[in-house]
């Protein structure tokens, strides 16, 4: 009867695995086969004609340092923008500056993509931190859902940070050790960002950018972070040594 009884379950257990199985490939596969893709046509309403500067950040290090420096000059809005955030040291010092800013009573926006976002941040006390401030607003681009597997590659790559609606970094770094600072990892990729400022002043691209990043952040497919505040004197600590790091 036992013996009955464990097989009907291994049948059972074997039967839902094969189910969700084929749901998954069927969620991978179809969805893109027969999706529609639109192609926008904001990059020629971008007026050519511009007193823009521009500066090429092609060192890790200096990537770093443009970020903290940047993030730092801020005085009413930061909004950052990434596929991948780690809570390792760079990335602690990146998080570390944002709370500094909300603590100025800076307005910070953060979004990140969801898959990269739940596989190292859920856990990250820091991370949990900011996300509680009253001045920060965080939210995950389309996390996992298990029921809606067929969105499982609609990732968002983005990687860019605006300060002040005027001033803004762009590039190809995501936020970790892995493209920032001086290592801390066996490897480290090779990539370039760029920083582009007017004075102050908000530009036709930077616009451009800001409509961009509003509709990103409207999608009812994001998460809302709200952090755990408990946690916040905790984040103070370590924003206090970071910011004594690298002043």
């Amino acid at each position: 009867m036992k013996k009955t009884f464990r097989i009907k379950c291994f049948k059972l257990v074997l039967g839902v695995s094969l189910c969700f199985l084929i749901y998954l490939l069927v969620s991978l596969i179809i969805p893109p086969l027969i999706g529609t893709h639109e192609q926008s046509d904001t990059q020629a309403e971008v007026s050519i004609t511009t007193s823009e500067r521009v500066c090429l950040i092609d060192n890790n290090e200096d990537a770093l340092l443009w970020r903290l420096r940047l993030i730092r000059s801020a005085q009413e809005e930061i909004i950052l923008s990434t596929f991948d955030f780690r809570a390792d040291s760079s990335g602690t010092d990146v998080i570390a500056a944002l709370w500094g800013a909300a603590e100025r009573g800076v307005q910070v926006r953060l979004i990140i993509d969801g898959i990269n976002a739940q596989l190292h941040l859920s856990g990250s006390d820091v991370f949990q931190a900011l996300a509680a401030h009253d001045n920060v607003e965080v939210k995950f681009y389309n996390p996992i859902r298990l029921t809606q597997l067929w969105t499982v590659n609609y990732r968002c790559h983005d990687k860019y940070l605006i300060i002040d609606r005027s001033t803004y970094l762009m590039g190809g770094r995501n936020t970790s050790d892995l493209f920032l600072g001086s290592g801390g990892t066996s490897r480290q990729n090779i990539d370039r960002d760029i920083v582009v400022y007017n004075g102050g002043f908000t530009t036709a691209s930077a616009n451009t950018l800001l409509e961009y990043f509003d509709r990103i952040w409207l999608l009812d497919t994001n998460l809302r972070i709200t952090g755990l505040k408990k946690l916040l004197p905790f984040l103070q600590d370590v924003g206090l040594r970071s910011m004594t790091q690298n002043s």
